[in-house]
């Protein structure tokens, strides 16, 4: 059995999917993603893979709650949304919250 751990998980799709998805029975894997709308798209992804827990939670230096901000562009959901705890950081890379 091999171990997988993904922090920012995403949406899936990526490189950790097409490795696991080769040999699934063969990964345990725990990806972490602190966006609810792409949590979504990633258990979708996997829903047929076994052994893949994904935890919609953010992972911070900071204990107990955080203000999570990303771009929501014109309201409309985007698969590339920029997560943060950072504010700065997503408005370095688009439109954020008020």
């Amino acid at each position: 059995m091999k171990y997988l751990v993904q922090i920012g998980a995403g949406k899936g799709e990526d490189h950790v999917y097409d490795i696991v998805k080769q040999d699934p029975n063969n990964w345990f894997c725990l990806l972490v993603e602190p966006n609810p709308y792409l949590v979504k798209k990633l258990k979708n992804c996997y829903k047929n893979v076994p052994n893949v827990f994904i935890e919609n939670k953010a992972v911070t230096t900071k204990n107990g709650v955080v203000t999570l901000y990303f771009n929501d562009i014109d309201g409309i959901k985007s698969d590339s949304a920029h997560t943060s705890v950072n504010l700065n950081h997503v408005l370095v890379h688009g439109n954020a919250p008020e």
